[in-house]
Parts: structure tokens; sequence; C-alpha cells
């Protein structure tokens, strides 16, 4: 049975003391797709495999975020170096915001899992009000970490505390989080599937999911969690940031 993202924003949210808002990605496809864009409040995972669109994702929201009010901005989790500030500043241009978009992003290297899991805790050190949370990616500290299968369960357990801390600031603080997330190849029915690496963990620990691939259509973005009709954006970037590629579904 699907259900409208809408009505299960209204159950998660009944008991919120905020006002859930929306950061706009950019394509209208991806906009329509999520309700109006990413948002405030929840723990939102864009997964798939690499050049699928989830760092280029980040830096518009690193952006778009900004529109959302003069005092908010966004903490940058960098786990592998991926953080272009001349990227984000070519979008900004093109969007034609007047002021340094800088002054509202604060960037963290987070090299280790100590201090991935720590930076919850040093959002109130940030000079403006913390209205996104990106970590990009959620799992390689982990991974790199937790070698082995006998570490396995340590690093789930910890990949899960780590998750619930995410969602609880979201749901505490009316914080937008996205995370990005890769994934691996398994064989089913003599066919391979990508899986989300982490599992259930990952999978389960958020609040939104979204599936990046791409098609012969271009890029998609798949909404598996909640599922909805309106399931399948497709996007592609350019200068300017995300946009639409012409096709709908």
């Amino acid at each position: 049975m699907d259900y409208a993202l809408d009505n299960i924003i209204e159950n998660l949210t009944f008991t919120k003391k905020f006002k859930t808002e929306t950061i706009s990605l950019g394509s209208k496809s991806l906009n329509r797709m999520l309700n109006g864009g990413v948002k405030t409040g929840f723990v939102t995972d864009f997964f798939g495999a690499s050049n699928t669109g989830k760092t280029q994702i980040c830096f518009q929201l690193c952006v778009t975020v900004q529109l959302l009010d003069e005092e908010g901005g966004a903490v940058f989790v960098d786990s592998l170096g991926t953080f272009r500030p001349e990227r984000i500043r070519e979008i900004a241009q093109h969007m034609k915001l007047k002021e340094d978009i800088f002054e509202r992003i604060m960037v963290v290297k987070a090299r280790s899992v100590r201090e991935q899991i720590d930076v919850p805790k040093r959002l109130k050190v940030a000079p403006f009000n913390v209205r996104l949370l990106i970590i990009d990616t959620l799992t390689d500290n982990f991974i790199f970490e937790y070698q082995g299968e006998e570490r396995a369960i340590v690093r789930q357990s910890n990949l899960a505390k780590h998750l619930h801390d995410l969602c609880s600031l979201a749901l505490r603080d009316g914080v937008a989080v996205v995370v990005t997330n890769t994934v691996r190849s398994r064989i089913k029915d003599d066919r391979y599937h990508e899986v989300e690496t982490g599992g259930n963990v990952a999978s389960q620990g958020v609040h939104i999911r979204v599936h990046l691939s791409k098609e012969p259509r271009g890029m998609s973005a798949r909404l598996v969690q909640p599922p909805i009709d309106r399931a399948t954006a497709y996007f592609k970037i350019n200068s300017v940031g995300i946009v639409d590629n012409g096709w709908y579904r």
C-alpha cells in the first residue's frame, strides 16, 4: 500500500514545536518527488554508486538552505575530502546571491568515527543558526575502522547509535539532516542488485531514503522510503547546479 509523503510527515511532526520547512534541491522534478525538497526535522539519505550526484546535491543544498532566512546555514561534515568551495561558489553566483556564501557554511573534516559522531555536539559553535547538517559520506569511516567480520557487530551497533543521535537532533532542533551513502553489489536471482552500505541499520535509521542512479534517460532519483506513487525523478548536473533534464515520471 502506498502512503502520501505529506501525510507521513504530518504524523511525524505532530508533537513538534517547530514548523517543518523545505530546502530546494534545484530540480523541480526532485522537489516534486519530495513534496517541495529536503525537510527540516528529518534525516534524508541519498545513496548510490559513484558519480550519481550525491555530493553535488549536498553542494546545492549548502546554497539553497541560505534562502530559508537571513541567519540560517549549513554544516558540511567531510569524511572523504569531497568539499569543493569553488563549486559552491559557482552555484551561488548563478543564483545571484549577494552576500559571501561561506559566512554561513561551516566545514568539519571527520577522518575517524569519533570525529564524525562528535559533530552534533559541536553545532553550537557555528557562527550562524544551523538549519542543515550534511554528512558526506555516512559509512566510510565505520567501514575503514571496523574491518573484518569479527568487528561487524560493533560497527553496526555504533552506526545505529550514530543514526539515532542524528534523528534525535533533527526531531529536537528542527535541523534538516542529509547523509550520503555508497552501495555494494549483491547477486539475487542471477542478477546484480545495488544494496546500501550498512545494510538494515542504515536503511532503518533514517526517515527518508532516495536511491540515485544512472539510466538511459539520465540521472535518476527513486524514493524508496517512504513508498509513494510519484517515486522517481530525473535530473542533470551542470554549471548552474542540479536542474531538470526534461523527463518526468
